[in-house]
């Protein structure tokens, strides 16, 4: 793909746009299900439960948490180097930027709010009166994440080979499969062997080149 061609970047979120520790990670320390959530994410990682069963288990923490409170746990969830700063270069040259996360939506809104980005996917949780009662509404695997962005780029006239998929493991694998360029940023070997590019780096600024920004 040639470089001035990039019309979409659709990153990962949970450990892709954020330091050190998950979305959920960080909510099960500000919400006291560490021991839950540590369990769930080894069994996840390891492969001996699916997205929809690591929803079905997790989706009752979050039962009479309002916006609110979830908008204040995740306030100073830590975010890699200059993220805000390099989206907003990003967008500033005519490229369209979305998050594509198996993560909870919930957990993800306020950060995207911070982050000016408009469209975010992930897991649905049922709510009433902005107040989550527990249940799900709609899960979210590593394929959608290829209907998600599909249906994006659809509505913007923008073909898969003009889109930049940026992530850090398998759940990107699918997506990556399917794009112009796909970077593995901290990503793990599953990510790496399915990228076209690898970046270690604890700055999204050395991202740009691979954009051709």
């Amino acid at each position: 793909m040639n470089m001035s061609e990039v019309k979409l970047v659709s990153f990962d979120f949970d450990m892709t746009l954020t330091k050190h520790k998950s979305a959920m990670v960080h909510f099960s320390h500000q919400h006291g299900v560490v021991a839950q959530v540590k369990h769930l994410e080894r069994e996840f990682i390891a492969g001996r439960i699916t997205t929809r069963q690591f929803a079905d288990a997790s989706a009752a923490f979050f039962t009479n948490l309002s916006h609110d409170d979830i908008s204040n746990m995740m306030d100073d969830l830590v975010l890699i180097d200059h993220c805000l700063e390099v989206i907003e270069y990003i967008k500033s040259q005519g490229i369209h930027v979305i998050i594509s996360s198996v993560g909870y939506r919930a957990l993800i809104k306020p950060v995207a709010q911070k982050l000016n980005i408009e469209v975010f996917s992930g897991v649905d949780l049922a709510e009433q009166n902005q107040v989550y009662n527990g249940d799900l509404v709609s899960y979210f695997n590593e394929y959608n994440k290829i209907t998600f962005v599909q249906k994006y780029a659809l509505q913007h006239n923008i073909e898969l080979e003009h889109i930049v998929a940026v992530g850090d493991s398998a759940t990107d694998v699918p997506l990556f499969n399917v794009v112009g360029k796909a970077i593995a940023f901290n990503a793990n070997e599953v990510a790496q062997k399915h990228a076209h590019h690898i970046i270690d780096d604890q700055s999204l600024k050395s991202l740009l080149p691979h954009i051709g920004i």
